[in-house]
């Protein structure tokens, strides 16, 4: 395989996103798909009449035709290219659906519903429904054995809907919310593979709508935009979403590129494929023929042209307010190697061969992908063995398995054995990691249901020992910052991609990038200066956080969190992401022990609402905290919301809402709408804002005419640097870019202490502002770190790092400034009935220190080499315990050291009891 590839790393996964799995039907079996033999590249198929609708089944074995003029349903067999038998369709208006093994019809008024088998055509029942007027859909995933959905009503969009048991046909009330469109006449729907998500748009108003309902246990959830995005039509696990606009997940989230045009996507039978088709035209003109492209779900870049197509798009697919959308023209069967096209006199199709495999080795992308269906349930007492199956463009596969039942085995291979019985869980969420040998990883999670099982809740657990994984017991080590060895003149690091996003990790010690078209995260390790570890970042809408000495990645469309340790950079625990709705922003202090704060929302829309929920690293679950108003802080996803924390993660900075301090389970809210780009310091006690210092309540501090201008802090420590802002020009060049200078702050004093020149190379027409013009905002391109004796820069190029060497004490002794600089205080916990002790970190050009304790807990002292001491006393019941001491030097200079000693054993004892109380 050649090394010029590049790097791309994909999953197909059968579940659904959100917080509970939906609940399957009957276990169906797979009829097999295979090539079928052809005499060229192409062969056309003559149809018996013009074709009025299809639906496909068998998992894209069997396609069903109807033909309204025979009043007949041909079952065409893609193994043979040919109609194998017909079934009876004797009215105009019948509606009909094709499964993984059957096919239903269903009479348009007279309320008979019948069940076909696809291989034999035979009829196996029939029964009546109760029907809210004619029928008008008939519903069921092509690999699924139900249950179907029959949709019916007089209205044009809010008919009703029953779900239909395939097994005796027997119907009940479809149990639904959240519905704009539902399942009338004039609405169109198409239903995953799996039989779990729909996608609903209307035909004849516009907006047409962008909906999906996706099943959750007994209830179908809707979800809704008012936008037209053309047909919608779910991938086969339902979790993407294909329009003529573009992809989406089913929370209606766009997923990848955005299009500035017409992109009409069309996903494949089965697998993480698609096609694409862009259209150069409007409505109104003669379409052209445009090409249609091969992609792989996670990455926009075209694997392989498809030829031999005809004339593919019709002057109505922009708006797909015919039957015959684009979707059920063009078929992509990657089992059988085969596109399936119905011509556009609709009297034949044309099968195209085409060879996915083939396509893959061609291209130069480097690729990990699952392309084998799991079962979607299994018997009570039966055995369940699954093989798992994986192409990558590497040599070597693992397996391992992350999360599943007691009992539950994964060979080497990726054979995937369980014994059942009445006892096992009767659902349960598997979750498979798969790597290469080039580093690459894949997860493949899916729902697991088990007929006659235990149907009281059971958590999937990992297994109690898998390989390769660093075990959770053992607690990872500290993660030490020393000072980098670059020389005395800036170091440029070119990176292999552009860095999309960015989080600090190791208390500063590492910087977190997000190389997304790579879909990697590179780990820099600003001691060393280079980079040392690589992490997958598995699609498109992955996000990364970092801690003390963990690292968190989501891999949302994936459905998964994994954690990682940054002592040894394995992976010690995978598992299901544990919030139903979508992750639009994370923050973590990067020298904490967690939690994250998590913002989600409940779409995409102006108005949808979005919640903020904190995460607990040890377990990776929500943690549940007690807000000093009663209720957690809401908003609207127009809001950026976007989150910083503070390096030891006491203060959580949600932009345009305000601060969240957390102390223990209790968390504080200062709301703030004013200050935009609110910045907390290491330790969070104070804020950077519009160039401005504010104090921990938002208030602003010193002179109110000072204006630091475009000012970040420090990682750690109590500094600042101020960046030059850079002028304007009515010209733009944009092959020239200019370099800026900056200051050094000590916080709370105004006066620099330092310049620093050439600090940040950026284009000369802008000004630089706070951190809402870009996602690598400006407290993401300046990071001081001074234990390191670095200052780690991002050129606004994107694909580089810039170290430039700076010791902050030498940098002080130059400068003719008598400075009296108290490094903020670390987390500070105490100990029932144990000694502390804390040392203050002091610098001071005239010397001659003095300490003096002005305010702390009962029996502290301070010594006159500033170490804090005190007995913790056993019996203590204040958990939170404010001090102050005042620090001076020879040159009458004074200034206040504040921080807080915590005792965690007593804010526990308290929340146990407010809890006890209520």
């Amino acid at each position: 395989m050649s090394t010029s590839r590049s790097c791309l790393l994909l999953v197909f996964v059968l579940s659904v996103v959100g917080g509970t799995s939906p609940v399957l039907g009957q276990t169906a079996t797979l009829p097999g798909v295979s090539p079928p033999a052809m005499d060229g590249e192409t062969q056309q198929i003559p149809l018996p009449a013009s074709l009025d609708d299809l639906d496909v089944g068998g998992g894209g074995r069997y396609i069903a035709l109807h033909f309204k003029t025979l009043r007949k349903i041909g079952i065409f067999d893609v193994n043979q290219l040919k109609i194998t038998h017909y079934v009876a369709a004797n009215e105009d208006d019948t509606k009909f659906a094709a499964g993984a093994t059957k096919l239903l019809t269903v009479s348009g008024d007279k309320g008979v519903i019948s069940r076909w088998d696809l291989a034999t055509g035979e009829r196996e029942l029939s029964q009546t429904i109760k029907l809210d007027g004619p029928a008008t859909h008939a519903l069921l995933g092509s690999a699924s054995d139900g249950p179907a959905i029959v949709g019916s009503g007089q209205r044009s969009y809010d008919g009703a809907g029953l779900l239909v048991d395939l097994a005796t046909l027997k119907s009940s009330a479809l149990g639904k919310s959240g519905l704009q469109r539902g399942f009338g006449e004039g609405a169109q729907v198409r239903i995953s593979a799996n039989g779990n998500v729909l996608g609903i748009w209307a035909t004849g108003v516009s907006p047409s709508g962008l909906q999906s309902v996706v099943r959750t246990g007994d209830q179908w959830v809707g979800r809704y935009e008012h936008d037209s995005v053309g047909y919608i039509v779910p991938s086969p696990d339902g979790r993407i979403l294909y329009t003529a606009r573009g992809l989406y997940t089913n929370q209606l989230r766009r997923t990848g590129a955005i299009p500035g045009q017409m992109s009409l996507s069309i996903p494949g039978i089965h697998g993480p494929f698609y096609l694409t088709v862009q259209s150069d035209s409007s409505p109104r003109q003669k379409p052209s023929p445009p090409q249609v492209q091969l992609k792989l779900v996670g990455d926009d870049r075209p694997l392989a042209v498809v030829p031999h197509l005809e004339q593919v798009l019709q002057s109505d697919d922009n708006w797909s307010r015919q039957v015959l959308t684009i979707d059920k023209r063009l078929l992509l069967i990657p089992d059988a190697k085969l596109i399936l096209q119905v011509s556009n006199s609709k009297d034949e199709l044309v099968a195209v061969r085409f060879d996915i495999d083939a396509a893959l080795e061609a291209s130069d992308v480097e690729y990990l992908i699952v392309t084998s269906r799991p079962p979607l349930g299994v018997s009570a007492g039966d055995p369940l063995s699954y093989q798992i199956e994986a192409k990558t463009s590497g040599k070597e596969l693992q397996y391992q398995l992350d999360s599943g039942p007691d009992g539950m085995k994964l060979s080497p291979t990726g054979l995937l054995t369980w014994t059942t019985d009445s006892n096992s869980p009767a659902s349960s969420q598997i979750i498979v990691s798969i790597s290469d040998d080039t580093g690459q990883q894949a997860f493949h999670s899916f729902p697991l249901n088990v007929a006659g099982g235990n149907d009281k809740p059971t958590l999937s657990t990992p297994p109690a020992s898998p390989p390769n994984v660093a075990t959770t017991g053992a607690a990872p080590q500290a993660i030490v910052t020393s000072a980098a060895d670059v020389g005395d003149s800036p170091v440029e690091i070119e990176l292999p991609g552009a860095i999309s996003d960015l989080a600090v990790a190791g208390n500063g010690r590492f910087v977190l990038l997000h190389l997304k078209e790579l879909r990697k995260v590179a780990v820099f390790d600003v001691s060393e200066g280079k980079i040392v570890h690589y992490f997958s970042a598995n699609d498109d809408d992955t996000k990364v956080v970092g801690g003390a000495t963990r690292v968190l990645i989501f891999s949302q469309l994936q459905g998964v969190v994994s954690r990682y340790r940054l002592d040894n950079f394995q992976r010690d625990l995978t598992v299901t992401t544990p919030f139903a709705e979508p992750i639009q922003y994370v923050g973590m202090g990067g020298g904490s022990e967690g939690p994250a704060l998590v913002r989600t929302s409940s779409g995409s829309g102006a108005l949808a609402s979005v919640e903020l929920r904190f995460l607990d690293l040890e377990t990776l679950r929500p943690l549940e905290v007690t807000w000093s108003d009663g209720h957690r802080p809401h908003g609207v996803y127009r809001d950026r919301n976007a989150i910083r924390a503070s390096m030891d993660g006491s203060v959580f900075v949600v932009d345009g809402m305000g601060a969240i301090r957390l102390a223990g389970s209790q968390a504080t809210v200062t709301r703030d709408s004013s200050n935009v780009g609110l910045l907390p310091s290491a330790n969070g006690r104070f804020y950077l804002a519009n160039g401005r210092l504010l104090s921990s309540e938002l208030k602003p501090l010193g002179d109110n005419t000072n204006n630091f201008g475009a000012a970040v802090h420090s990682l750690t420590g109590s500094y600042m640097i101020g960046v030059d802002a850079g002028t304007r020009s009515r010209f733009r060049n944009a092959e020239s870019s200019q370099s800026r200078g900056g200051k050094l702050y000590q916080i709370g004093d105004q006066r620099p202490l330092v310049t620093i020149p050439d600090l940040l190379v950026s284009p000369p027409n802008d000004r630089i502002g706070g951190y809402q013009a870009s996602t690598l905002s400006l407290d993401k391109r300046v990071l001081f770190v001074p234990e390191a004796k670095v200052i780690v820069t991002v050129p606004y190029t994107d694909d580089r790092l810039r170290v430039l060497p700076f010791d902050v004490q030498k940098a002080l002794d130059a400068s003719g400034v008598d400075y009296l600089i108290v490094d903020p205080a670390p987390q500070q916990t105490v100990a029932l009935g144990k000694p502390y002790e804390y040392t203050l970190s002091v610098k001071s050009k005239r010397g001659g220190l003095k300490f003096t304790l002005d305010a702390g807990p009962e029996g502290m002292k301070v010594s006159s080499d500033g170490k804090v001491t005190w007995d913790v006393p056993g019996s203590l019941t204040a958990a939170l315990h404010p001090v102050i001491i005042s620090v001076s030097d020879a040159s009458g200079q004074s200034t206040f050291h504040t921080f807080e000693v915590t005792a965690p054993e007593v804010a526990r004892r308290a929340a146990e009891l407010a809890a006890a109380e209520e």
